[in-house]
């Protein structure tokens, strides 16, 4: 075997072959419908999915930290 086969070889062999992620639609009951989450420093909260406001929704997007993506040697964060 080749020198320039054996190396993709060993590249094809470290892939994942499965993607990181899923996507699709799943139904749910308004029981099986509430997100825990819980805020630095503060105490656990949660929400319904199915009928949560826009306050609960400001709740929990301020208890998100932002994301870091890598760009080069840096972490930088995603403003949008």
């Amino acid at each position: 075997m080749s020198t320039v086969k054996k190396k993709v070889s060993v590249v094809a062999a470290s892939i994942i072959k499965k993607p990181p992620f899923c996507t699709g639609v799943v139904e749910i009951d308004e029981q099986s419908s509430t997100l825990f989450y819980k805020a630095e420093g503060k105490s656990a909260s949660f929400l319904s999915l199915v009928s949560a406001d826009v306050d609960d929704l400001r709740a929990l997007a301020g208890a998100c930290p932002p994301a870091k993506l890598g760009r080069g040697n840096q972490d930088v964060y995603d403003s949008a």
